[in-house]
């Protein structure tokens, strides 16, 4: 078999191949948009669920765990001023049930309808998987970031989550969310040694805390 017959086999051969190879990329195409959209979809509708805490200048974040029950930060609602909680459909104040100042975690009771379902919570969190966060900046209306959970410390002494997530004035009490919309920890303020990392409660001792005071 001469070089030209060779040649004229193959390519006969990238002909049959081609539509196949073409249909291949549109899978791999229609994969890639179906993972963005399940990501849009996610943030959609975890994002219902967060709102934002307002104690005289002051900004935070906070989000439905239960029907009328929102979780925050401690910080975000120990100053005693006047406070109210503001979402989609409107604002109306709020009553503090329980708090845990060790662990910088409050429970608060509202009024204010619940646009949408109470958050899930994850079982567990793990460095490296990817990480959101949906929370209220300064005089700006909800943010979404992503990242990626960079450390996860749990011994005896203490235990938190590390995150490499853009922090912002307004976002202590935010959940952090995994790519299924489920919470694996509540955002506490920038990290004292490198203000490019967040930290985070960690989701067993959020879990415990709710569970405490009667929400699983």
């Amino acid at each position: 078999m001469n070089i030209r017959t060779i040649l004229r086999h193959k390519g006969e051969y990238m002909k049959k191949l081609i539509p196949y190879l073409i249909i291949a990329l549109i899978l791999m195409g229609a994969s890639l948009l179906s993972e963005e959209d399940k990501q849009i979809s996610m943030v959609q509708n975890s994002s219902k669920s967060v709102v934002s805490i307002l104690q005289g200048l002051s900004i935070g974040t906070g989000f439905f765990v239960a029907e009328n029950y929102i979780l925050t930060a401690y910080h975000v609602v120990d100053e005693g001023d006047e406070t109210h909680v503001k979402s989609d459909r409107g604002g109306t104040f709020y009553d503090i049930v329980a708090v845990d100042k060790k662990f910088d975690l409050a429970l608060i009771k509202t009024d204010e309808y619940m646009i949408g379902k109470p958050l899930k919570f994850a079982d567990s969190v793990t460095s490296g998987q990817d990480a959101y966060t949906i929370g209220f900046p300064r005089f700006l209306d909800k943010m979404v970031v992503k990242g990626l959970v960079s450390h996860v410390y749990d011994n005896d002494k203490m235990r938190g989550t590390i995150f490499d997530i853009h922090g912002y004035e307004g976002g202590s009490g935010s959940p952090l969310l995994n790519s299924k919309g489920e919470v694996i920890g509540l955002l506490k303020g920038l990290h004292k040694s490198d203000t490019s990392f967040i930290t985070s409660v960690h989701i067993k001792d959020i879990k415990s805390f709710l569970a405490r005071n009667g929400i699983q």
